[in-house]
């Protein structure tokens, strides 16, 4: 799942004017039409900076301000790689002379799914006769995203871990495997990473029959649609040829995401063993090759 975080350097692209819907006063000439949004969307960033004054500043929220068309170039070229669409709609515009300003809203949307809107002003100035945008400010109407995440977000994260450790030790790979999203990415131990929920189901058919001893010392921590689980694993295994049980502890690390219905969703997951590998005990070295040995039975 292609997910998008948003930040404010992300959604300084709605600043832009185009269009007047109602006006007061004298409207900004025709001359301030080119073509922002559509330039936007098409992913031309050259044309949408042209459409800035040369000393243009923007004064986006949470964030220092940009100066100059270069540097808003610079912005609209980074932000247009993140698949972003704008829509934008000004209800108040008016000039005098050679300044005018714009009063608006926006609109990103992110496939189709609208992911902020908020309200922005825009100060323009003519130029030799043509206009540009001099001045840009701008907000969300959003609330501001939780730092932390909900109890009920937590409880639902803790619920999949419980689950998948369930699915596991019963034998149920398929249900394990839809704990993941479509794009989840297994990493473990001694073995190709695994991508994709059918392919981490054969992964687990795979694995000897165990039992999940104890799951401990979980920790989450996120927001928002993000989140990051540890624990530790104890888990049991018959051994080959009857020589009973053996025990593993194991470290695991989950990604999660919160997808659009609201399901907490694995994206990634990691773990490896506590054990120590099998090495070979170093031994003492026979007495005449043992350090100063020819000397002593030169004595």
């Amino acid at each position: 799942m292609d997910t998008k975080i948003l930040t404010p350097s992300l959604s300084f692209i709605v600043l832009a004017g185009l269009t007047s819907v109602g006006c007061r006063g004298e409207p900004l000439p025709e001359g301030d039409a080119r073509g922002w949004a559509d330039a936007f969307n098409r992913g031309d960033a050259a044309a949408v900076a042209s459409i800035y004054a040369e000393d243009a500043t923007l004064l986006a929220p949470n964030r220092s301000v940009l100066s100059g068309r270069d540097a808003i170039h610079q912005e609209v070229d980074q932000n247009i790689k993140n698949g972003l669409k704008v829509e934008l709609d000004f209800t108040e515009t008016e000039s005098d002379g050679d300044s005018g300003y714009k009063v608006g809203s926006y609109k990103l949307s992110d496939d189709g799914k609208v992911v902020d809107q908020g309200k922005l002003v825009e100060v323009w100035k003519r130029v030799d006769g043509d206009w540009f945008i001099q001045r840009d400010i701008y907000n969300s109407d959003l609330p501001h995203p939780p730092d932390t995440l909900s109890e009920d977000d937590v409880a639902a994260i803790r619920q999949t871990i419980e689950n998948a450790a369930q699915y596991m030790q019963g034998g149920d790979f398929a249900a394990w495997g839809a704990l993941h999203s479509e794009d989840a990415t297994l990493m473990p131990p001694n073995h190709p990473r695994v991508t994709g929920p059918a392919a981490i189901q054969q992964y687990g058919e795979a694995l000897p029959d165990m039992t999940i001893v104890s799951v401990d010392d979980l920790e989450i921590d996120g927001r928002e649609n993000l989140a990051v689980a540890t624990s530790t694993i104890t888990m049991s295994f018959p051994l080959p040829e009857g020589e009973g049980e053996g025990q593993d502890t194991a470290k695991q690390m989950f990604v999660f995401e919160k997808e659009d219905e609201g399901e907490w969703r694995i994206t990634a997951m990691s773990f490896n063993s506590d054990i120590l590998l099998p090495s070979e005990t170093p031994t003492e070295p026979p007495e005449s090759e043992a350090p100063g040995a020819e000397g002593a039975q030169a004595q």
